[in-house]
């Protein structure tokens, strides 16, 4: 099982790249120009360029998707392990993006009448993510999965999984449970 850790924030300031649209982050993570699995996988997604309000530079792993291995297919499980850093690092950027750093989403958060604490938010998650990546990869273990072989899905959602859930407990607990019936 999972251990409660404390994660800290991820570092502010001007080495941050900063992102305008969702495209754009994706983009810079490597997920921008992966192939889809299935039927259209002649069809590369491929996202319009847009500007960003700063350059964005990112690092050597955040260049490639964490959801292929070398070769090109499906990571494995010991590949995953060695990962677990990256992940969470880019989990932490989506959250991030998310939370505070694009107008179009706080846009779309204003047309949608949601109100959002956006501070309450990316703590919430950042403190949760490391545990539910952790529960992810070690259900898989639990359940007989062997060093060699390939995850069932892509890696990057493992962090969100459990840490959503938790999220959508919390905000119920805070905002309707104590309301009176």
């Amino acid at each position: 099982t999972a251990t409660a850790e404390t994660v800290p924030a991820p570092p502010t300031g001007a080495a941050e790249p900063t992102y305008t649209d969702l495209g754009g982050m994706l983009d810079s993570m490597g997920w921008g120009s992966a192939p889809v699995e299935g039927p259209a996988s002649a069809a590369p997604i491929v996202p319009a360029p847009t500007p960003v309000s700063a350059p964005i530079t990112p690092s050597p792993a955040a260049a490639a998707p964490t959801t292929a291995s070398p070769a090109g297919g499906p990571i494995s499980l010991a590949e995953a392990l060695t990962l677990r850093e990256d992940v969470l690092a880019n989990a932490r950027r989506l959250t991030r993006f998310i939370t505070h750093d694009s107008p179009g989403i706080r846009e779309l958060f204003d047309d949608l009448n949601i109100e959002l604490d956006p501070d309450f938010i990316y703590n919430f998650l950042d403190g949760q993510l490391k545990d539910s990546l952790n529960a992810g990869l070690n259900s898989l273990q639990s359940a007989g999965a062997k060093p060699e072989d390939k995850l069932p899905e892509t890696l990057f959602f493992f962090p969100f999984r459990d840490a959503l859930f938790q999220l959508g407990r919390e905000l119920f607990r805070r905002y309707y449970a104590s309301q009176p019936k």
